[in-house]
């Protein structure tokens, strides 16, 4: 990012694989989502020039690549806190309340019993809002300790 913040271009080269060998517990795995939203908060940090209007395609990339997955777990604690805030004003608060509240206690559940073969739509929900928890720790780890890892 550095390098394309001093105005060189980066090119994708869709012939370049990366694999990963490593098979992960998903203890392993969280830990390292939370490195990598660490990692993004500080990219965020380090390289905000990059979100300026100048950097056309560049800041919309790098807003919606980074910007957007550090303040996503946020933006759904707030819509979430203000569905709930809601509920009396209008049914469609008290259905968009009830939903969110419904999906992330099913996800507690899910995390909690594991169950042997789940449903594919469970288990991307649960992916989905562990990814967005584990986010916003890593984040907060980052913010309090000044690093990505420990």
């Amino acid at each position: 990012m550095s390098v394309v913040e001093q105005g060189y271009r980066a090119i994708y080269v869709a012939t370049i694989n990366a694999i990963e060998l490593e098979q992960a517990s998903n203890q392993l795995d969280l830990h390292r989502r939370r490195r990598i939203a660490a990692g993004n908060l500080q990219q965020m940090i380090r390289f905000k020039s990059l979100l300026l209007p100048k950097y056309k395609g560049v800041a919309f990339t790098f807003a919606s690549g980074k910007a957007l997955r550090v303040f996503m777990p946020l933006i759904l604690i707030i819509a979430w806190l203000g569905s709930l805030a809601l509920t009396t004003t209008a049914p469609f608060f008290m259905v968009a309340a009830s939903v969110q509240s419904l999906i992330y206690l099913s996800v507690i559940i899910f995390g909690l019993v594991q169950p042997q073969h789940p449903n594919k739509i469970w288990q991307t929900l649960y992916y989905l809002v562990s990814g967005y928890t584990v986010n916003l720790i890593g984040c907060v780890y980052y913010i309090r300790y000044g690093k990505c890892s420990h």
